[in-house]
């Protein structure tokens, strides 16, 4: 009965997370001229907390599973351990910081199963994959939304499916340099595609 209920309380957060708006996956937006969707945000604290509570509940909070997703907490200074020892609202939705490149595409999996669960239960006839965006989707991305993105408070180097990060200069300069670890300056987001 146990593990029923565990299950049942899994599917719930993987309903709740997956939304799909028409066929737009939740907190996305449609790249123009393309068949490709992006995460409006870079993945955040509390998406990460999701993401750990399923594999606690699928592996036991013990595992080297879980243990491995963890983020790098040398990295990740103390935003996400801050926030899940005090529960503050203001970085709940601040970009998870300090993740590999291996554990960004490892939740990316994740979405992807957890996505089409939901989307089967809701009768859907298509599915939805999630990857992390190449460098070229990033620069789409980029082009559309400079002024916000420049406007913010933003972190400024995102992970790309190419293994390396964005970066960008004071006067709005893209460029790219090569991944080498977990940092408290990188972020990611994920990009979608509709399978039918």
């Amino acid at each position: 009965m146990k593990k029923l209920i565990g299950c049942f309380q899994i599917l719930t957060l993987i309903l709740s997370m997956t939304e799909v708006s028409g066929q737009t996956p939740f907190g996305t937006q449609r790249l123009k001229k393309s068949d490709l969707f992006i995460d409006v945000a870079p993945v955040s604290n509390v998406a990460w907390a999701e993401y750990l509570a399923f594999l606690k509940k699928e592996y036991g909070e013990n595992s080297a599973v879980c243990a491995a997703a963890l983020p790098d907490s040398l990295s990740a200074g103390s935003y996400y351990v801050y926030w899940q020892q005090h529960k503050c609202p203001v970085l709940a939705k601040t970009p998870v910081v300090g993740i590999s490149m291996e554990q960004a595409e490892a939740y990316a999996q994740w979405r992807t199963i957890a996505a089409n669960i939901a989307l089967e239960l809701r009768g859907k006839k298509y599915r939805v994959e999630y990857m992390l965006p190449t460098e070229t989707v990033l620069q789409q991305f980029y082009a559309c939304q400079k002024r916000k993105i420049f406007k913010s408070s933003e972190t400024k180097q995102e992970l790309t499916s190419n293994r390396t990060i964005t970066c960008w200069t004071a006067d709005g300069t893209l460029y790219f340099e090569s991944y080498t670890k977990p940092d408290t300056l990188t972020v990611f987001r994920c990009m979608a595609r509709l399978v039918k």
